[in-house]
């Protein structure tokens, strides 16, 4: 399938930067811009991109720059490697919905720019009600390098569309304005709460980071089984706040990045059984998940060699 083909206007799976695609594509093979390829931004992409082309050295480049400063700009972020984490950021904002005014007041890019930018480069904005497209053309284009802190690509655009700016910022800055201590007296409970949030957006990342494999479904499997416990204890009316410390202590003792996972592995009916070599049915988990111990479960997991105890509190 050519360029023009799958950059075409009317193509369902078009990429966001068709536009630019397209004219880079008539001006390498010397064809003629029509409507039917696009509007009038390919067109004026194309005269851009010839001059770029044309331009031989820093000072030829210079004027390219001179008669084009909001398209240059909007290229050099597209392009640029050192810009990448700016260019990410600029993507998931428009996933977002952010506006340019407050693109501008965060970024610092003007709304010419941004313009440009999501025009040329990044063509989504038509396209945001369409959930499966922006996650297949959009999303799907840099999920192929995965889910990372590191290189925050994917992690930023789909927290953005689906969560929204506020979501964004919090990935972005690690901070929210309301977080700001007051006075000396304010830091130490500044500090406990950054901790609980800075330890609940880990785990959703971590959740979305963690794949699903022979290794992993067990402790995969336990996680949710423990989440289906804290959520029905939390509710019990008296006792609920002890039953929710006693819930989220077993969250944690579950965590397989946890130094306590020989903890879990001791008190838990799943992991008992799979260490004495029982394997558990589709009924005996379902069992467990709603609070009932199947039949034989304690035999099951007897003999089991303990393994040392760490413990992790949780306190009040």
């Amino acid at each position: 399938m050519t360029t023009l083909l799958i950059c075409h206007p009317s193509s369902p799976q078009r990429p966001p930067d068709w536009r630019w695609q397209t004219a880079k594509y008539l001006q390498e093979q010397g064809l003629k811009f029509t409507r039917s390829r696009g509007d009038h931004l390919i067109s004026f992409a194309k005269k851009f991109a010839t001059e770029l082309d044309d331009a031989v050295d820093e000072l030829a480049q210079l004027s390219v720059f001179e008669r084009y400063p909001a398209i240059y700009q909007a290229w050099e972020l597209y392009k640029s490697s050192r810009l990448k984490n700016v260019r990410w950021e600029l993507e998931a904002r428009i996933l977002a919905r952010e506006s340019r005014t407050k693109i501008f007041t965060k970024i610092g890019l003007s709304p010419a720019i941004v313009d440009y930018f999501a025009a040329l480069f990044f063509d989504v904005e038509e396209r945001l009600s369409h959930p499966t497209y922006i996650a297949n053309a959009v999303i799907g284009a840099s999920a192929k390098n995965g889910i990372s802190e590191r290189e925050p690509d994917v992690l930023w655009k789909l927290f953005g569309y689906w969560c929204g700016p506020d979501m964004l910022d919090r990935l972005v800055y690690r901070f929210t304005p309301s977080m700001k201590p007051k006075s000396s007296a304010d830091i130490a409970a500044f500090l406990a709460d950054d901790i609980r949030q800075q330890l609940q957006l880990k785990s959703a990342i971590a959740i979305r980071s963690l794949q699903v494999n022979w290794q992993t479904q067990t402790e995969v499997m336990n996680l949710y089984l423990r989440m289906i416990e804290l959520e029905r204890n939390a509710g019990e009316g008296e006792g609920g706040s002890e039953s929710l410390k006693n819930g989220l202590q077993a969250l944690l003792e579950n965590l397989p990045w946890t130094r306590d996972a020989a903890v879990a592995a001791q008190r838990s009916l799943v992991h008992e059984s799979e260490r004495s070599g029982v394997v558990l049915r589709a009924h005996q988990l379902l069992l467990l998940a709603t609070g009932q111990t199947p039949e034989n479960m304690p035999a099951a997991g007897a003999g089991v060699y303990p393994p040392p105890i760490r413990r992790t509190t949780v306190s009040n």
